[in-house]
């Protein structure tokens, strides 16, 4: 076989491999526009423009994280924990939830593209979830991650829709999220 057949052959794979990339990408990206659309608007619903820091105060003896006692609280987390998740905040979680699934249907097992979406979907979905489980019930917040993770949604929503969000979707759904100024 000459020389200059292979260079050829595996620029021809890395052509395929690089148009198979977009494709998935494009093909998903139908599911992730709306689905990082609706967490926002959980997040914009919910938590308005109000700044939540300093977050959740809690204790943390290096074995296990917990929640002060609600009247310890922070005005603002106080009124947040004392509000239920309304009906179009739920409706929203519904949608992420059949978007997540039908999004993952689409991304194959054990690819960079698939990790990488994957991993977006599942922290947006459990962030959204701890959220609204606290709300729905203080003794929702079990665990020292899902204090975290309801601290992270609190305080870095610039960083969710900046940096997560922005990851997985087209240049038309960027368009279409709220970007946050970073502090």
């Amino acid at each position: 076989m000459p020389e200059w057949i292979a260079p050829i052959i595996i620029a021809a794979m890395a052509g395929l491999i690089w148009v198979l990339t977009i494709y998935r990408k494009k093909r998903v990206q139908k599911y992730t526009d709306p689905y990082c659309i609706a967490f926002m608007e959980i997040c914009d619903h919910i938590l308005g423009d109000r700044n939540y820091a300093p977050g959740i105060l809690y204790e943390d003896d290096g074995k296990a994280a917990r929640m002060l006692p609600i009247d310890k609280q922070p005005e603002i987390i106080q009124e947040l924990l004392n509000t239920k998740p309304d009906e179009y905040a739920l409706e929203r979680f519904r949608l992420m939830y059949e978007l997540r699934d039908k999004g993952q249907q689409l991304l194959s097992a054990h690819t960079m593209i698939s990790s990488k979406y994957n991993g977006v979907f599942n922290r947006l979905f459990a962030l959204a979830e701890v959220l609204l489980a606290t709300m729905h019930n203080i003794d929702n917040l079990k665990t020292r991650n899902q204090l975290l993770d309801l601290n992270f949604v609190l305080l870095n929503q610039s960083k969710l829709r900046n940096e997560t969000m922005s990851a997985i979707m087209s240049k038309e759904g960027k368009n279409r999220i709220i970007i946050q100024k970073t502090a």
